[in-house]
């Protein structure tokens, strides 16, 4: 293969694709597939079913990646030009498989579909390729070589890509590459600053370094993503830039706070008193997929006294035994904790939340970065009591 060998494409063949029929979910999908192997997908690209189109995509992607992974076009009608044109491209003429025609008629004579003449074009591969069986369709993919270029066709329904991928092609990149120096990915989900904002301070640490970095909004997270290689130097930069991002982070990896938070409290109850962000907490709470959940919430003009309060959380107490507690609140309404942290029972088992205050840039400043902190110390308290 190539110098730089882990660099990969994904080509996507189909005018449905192009024209916005259907969503291209294969590319998306093939490429974290590549990334858990060591791969480096640097372009996805898609054409009509078109011969010229094809040609002119394989020539521009031939140049620059040692990979290059084809779905679509594997049908049996006259639109489908994929396996003609990567023959006509890789110069390897078709030659008859008659295991895929044996493969193909016994699928539909099982399934009662009439056979068509037009499903032995599906049977036709070029010469010295590896053919990938389909036992999902009608259609084989199958793999070759070209000028050091690998080249993987693959048909286009999702479940047959998966199919053939799981059993065929991920096995033999494995063995192909078993010497590949795989980066790997850090992720830090960051709340409270804007991605501008967020993209200069890592600029600062990270910029002149030796280190591939990218930033991607998932709200409400704006999420810090770093390739690093075993690079003993890259650690030390990557340390020191957490180090300065620390702040805001809330999650690493792909661990995000509703995950960890519907695990740790499945089959739990919750009383939520959310007086400051105006039932968005609430909203956030309810879509979680939990057994109990209680909110209270001035949300909906209901005022609470004091001894209102108390005696509701009281009552709820019994009602749902084992419950934990949750208060999500600012400075200003922190009195209605009051008679709850006399008691030592309650007090383990609730969430105070409050301003942080000792950052000059807290994320603590709308009403999002409230309810993900509250999730947050939610988490830390669900842990301790398992």
């Amino acid at each position: 293969m190539k110098e730089m060998n882990n660099i990969a494409a994904v080509l996507t063949i189909g005018t449905e694709v192009v024209e916005g029929q259907i969503l291209n979910r294969n590319a998306q999908w093939i490429s974290q597939k590549l990334q858990d192997l060591g791969y480096n997908t640097t372009t996805h690209l898609s054409v009509l079913d078109s011969e010229k189109a094809i040609l002119s995509a394989l020539d521009f992607l031939h140049s620059a990646h040692a990979l290059i992974v084809i779905t679509g076009g594997l049908g049996p009608t006259s639109d489908d030009l994929t396996r003609e044109v990567v023959s006509r491209w890789a110069g390897k003429p078709l030659k008859w498989n008659e295991a895929s025609w044996v493969r193909i008629v016994e699928r539909l004579t099982s399934l009662q579909v009439m056979i068509a003449e037009a499903n032995r074009k599906q049977c036709f591969f070029p010469v010295e390729s590896k053919i990938f069986e389909n036992n999902k369709g009608t259609a084989d993919g199958f793999c070759l070589t070209k000028d050091s270029i690998e080249l993987i066709v693959l048909p286009g329904p999702p479940k047959e890509i998966e199919a053939i991928w799981n059993k065929e092609v991920e096995p033999l990149l494995v063995q192909k590459n078993l010497t590949l120096n795989k980066d790997e990915l850090l992720i830090w989900g960051c709340l409270g600053l804007s991605e501008s904002r967020l993209s200069e301070i890592v600029d600062e640490v990270l910029k002149d370094k030796e280190v591939r970095y990218g930033f991607r909004v998932s709200m409400p997270y704006t999420e810090v993503k770093v390739w690093i290689s075993k690079n003993k130097t890259q650690r030390t930069f990557i340390d020191q830039m957490e180090k300065t991002i620390s702040p805001w982070i809330y999650y690493k990896g792909l661990n995000r706070l509703t995950d960890e938070f519907n695990l740790l409290a499945q089959n739990k109850s919750i009383i939520c008193v959310d007086f400051c962000t105006k039932g968005v907490f609430a909203k956030r709470l309810s879509s979680l997929s939990l057994a109990k959940v209680k909110v209270i919430t001035d949300f909906n003009q209901t005022v609470y006294s004091h001894k209102e309060l108390k005696s509701e959380l009281v009552f709820l107490s019994k009602l749902l035994e084992g419950s934990i507690f949750g208060i999500a609140m600012n400075e200003m309404t922190g009195e209605v904790y009051f008679g709850l942290l006399e008691n030592q029972i309650y007090k383990e088992r609730t969430c105070k939340l409050i301003y942080k205050g000792s950052h000059p840039e807290t994320p603590i400043r709308n009403q999002m970065a409230i309810v993900e902190q509250a999730l947050k110390n939610y988490c830390e308290i669900l842990n301790s009591h398992t």
